[in-house]
């Protein structure tokens, strides 16, 4: 998937004018485990949290709000990782944990060549 835009941090405005609604995604407390998922924005609310947009490979749309502040916004699920230095168009996928059942075939994230994978 390709994106106009090059930051994945914006304005509500700057969304808007891309054409791309927060208020379209579904809101999530955690991102859903086992599959892709491509970053697609990061709507500023206030200087204390950032909308976090991305997309499945089916279409569904995941809204995770990040509470941060003094430049981290930490993604728990991504191991933590700052949601201000996500790309746009980024692959994330988060593995199912041991206790959840078995894990992922590996092969799934191989056919991506920009795929981070976390556990």
């Amino acid at each position: 998937m390709t994106y106009t835009h090059e930051n994945f941090t914006m304005s509500f405005r700057e969304a808007m004018d891309l054409g791309i609604d927060y208020r379209d995604y579904d809101k999530v407390d955690r991102l859903p485990q086992g599959i892709l998922l491509t970053a697609v924005a990061g709507i500023w609310g206030d200087f204390q949290n950032i909308r976090c947009l991305f997309v499945d490979r089916k279409g569904n749309r995941y809204l995770r709000n990040i509470q941060g502040g003094n430049g981290m916004y930490p993604i728990k699920e991504l191991r933590q990782r700052n949601a201000r230095t996500l790309t746009a168009g980024q692959i994330v996928r988060l593995n199912r944990s041991l206790k959840a059942g078995p894990r992922i075939s590996e092969e799934l994230i191989q056919d991506c060549s920009q795929c981070d994978e976390v556990e």
